[in-house]
């Protein structure tokens, strides 16, 4: 029984589904694609792996579905032999199995009750018999279903159902147009370590922001682009001292009250070009380079007040003002990481140094931004 149904190739019943139900094979060609007409169709119900397929009438007569059936016919029979080892029908049941392995042929037949069997050349009792209709299988002649008390076999029956047919139609098959470069873009914080000046009570932090715009192309870990940034500060101070003479008969009086008002206002642009590479899906590294200019403006203000025996004279006061403004060229140089966040996010945090080739600061800034990835 097991040698007979690992000859059955069940793929040769074209197509069975996982839904159990046979379609028309589908074939694909340039610029078509199939669709489905429900069409009314006539099939033959088989349980197979426990559900119901449908076999087209015209398949019914092929080699293949005579030896499924052959063995559904001996595995029915088979089961009904187990349950009853003295039955009378034990005899006929061997002579089937051993007309079916001589290659002795299944005649299959159905109507709206269902599926019939008999071996071709023989009787219902399988004792040679001469066909009275050739191919057709008449009340004497069909095997009896021993599980069922009836002739035909109720696991398989007749019926009409809607299922869908493959149809082939023209279409125009668009392509995608995907753009030649991925563009990134952020914003983020600048600063820019430079020396401190007591006189004006300045830090010599920088502090400001920066936005960058990068491009990667298509297939590629390489993107290049720009950063723009402005950064500044300001201070301010001021000391007051008096002058007294130090002489002669106004010895140790004070002759003038002086204040002087300092203020220091530091304003800075830069222009950086960036070149990075994607080691990883998650990583980047990058490099910046570019220019910087700064101006620097300081101002001094002097308020001279004149006193006359400790007193202020009226008129006798003076302001005297300065301003001097200084610009430099710097050349920048910076190294960065780009960290990919979920939701095509990024973060970049880099540093590095300028130089006006005399004095030499800091530079650090944190970025973030969105970066999607290329196509």
């Amino acid at each position: 029984m097991s040698n007979l149904k690992n000859k059955i190739t069940l793929a040769a019943l074209v197509g069975l589904t996982s839904a159990g139900c046979a379609t028309l094979p589908e074939v694909q060609r340039p610029a078509t694609r199939m669709v489905e007409e429900k069409v009314n169709k006539q099939f033959v119900v088989v349980p197979v792996d426990g559900k119901d397929t449908y076999i087209t009438t015209e398949m019914l007569h092929s080699p293949e579905f005579q030896s499924y059936f052959g063995a559904q016919v001996l595995a029915h029979n088979i089961a009904y032999f187990l349950e009853h080892p003295e039955s009378e029908h034990k005899p006929a049941h061997e002579k089937l199995v051993a007309l079916l392995g001589e290659g002795k042929k299944l005649l299959i037949e159905v109507d709206a009750k269902g599926l019939y069997a008999g071996v071709d050349g023989y009787d219902s009792s399988l004792r040679p018999f001469e066909r009275s209709l050739d191919g057709k299988i008449d009340a004497s002649e069909m095997l009896p279903n021993h599980a069922g008390q009836s002739y035909h076999f109720p696991f398989a029956y007749l019926e009409t159902k809607k299922v869908p047919e493959m149809v082939e139609v023209d279409i125009i098959e668009s392509e995608k147009k995907v753009p030649i470069f991925t563009a990134s873009v952020g914003a983020g914080y600048t600063n820019v370590l430079t020396a401190d000046d007591e006189t004006y009570d300045f830090g010599g932090n920088l502090h400001g922001g920066n936005v960058f715009l990068t491009l990667q192309p298509r297939k590629t870990p390489f993107y290049f682009g720009g950063r723009f940034s402005v950064f500044g500060n300001a201070s301010s101070a001021a000391e007051e001292f008096d002058v007294a003479a130090t002489e002669g008969p106004l010895a140790g009086e004070i002759l003038a009250k002086n204040r002087n008002e300092y203020s220091l206002k530091h304003l800075g642009i830069g222009l950086e070009v960036i070149g990075g590479w994607h080691f990883s899906d998650y990583v980047g590294l990058e490099l910046s380079t570019g220019i910087m200019h700064d101006w620097e403006t300081r101002e001094l203000l002097e308020n001279v007040v004149r006193y006359d025996e400790g007193v202020a004279v009226v008129g006798l006061d003076e302001t005297h003002t300065s301003s001097d403004t200084e610009t430099k060229p710097y050349l920048p140089i910076q190294i960065g990481l780009r960290f990919k966040l979920p939701y095509d996010l990024c973060l970049i945090p880099s540093g590095g140094i300028r130089t006006d080739f005399n004095d030499i600061d800091g530079l650090l800034n944190a970025d973030f931004g969105y970066c999607p990835k290329t196509e």
